[in-house]
């Protein structure tokens, strides 16, 4: 399902863009490209930190998605 790219693209987009959009964008993006849960959504959405391991193509890749929020001004 991911490769290296795959994931780094992924890590970019979230690092320049997550600050600036709303939170329905945010839960619909993670529930369709991360397979997270409402529950796991409402944890990030409370300050806590949430991390899925996610599927790779190959038994030695692993990727691991990490979320949490922090109330604060991006710069």
């Amino acid at each position: 399902m991911w490769n290296r790219t795959g994931a780094v693209t992924l890590l970019l987009f979230l690092a320049t863009t997550c600050y600036s959009q709303t939170p329905e964008y945010l839960s619909a993006f993670f529930k369709q490209n991360i397979g997270l849960k409402d529950a796991e959504i409402a944890r990030i959405e409370r300050g806590e930190a949430v991390a899925k391991i996610l599927d790779s193509p190959k038994p030695s890749h692993v990727f691991v998605f990490g979320a949490i929020s922090i109330k604060a001004q991006p710069s």
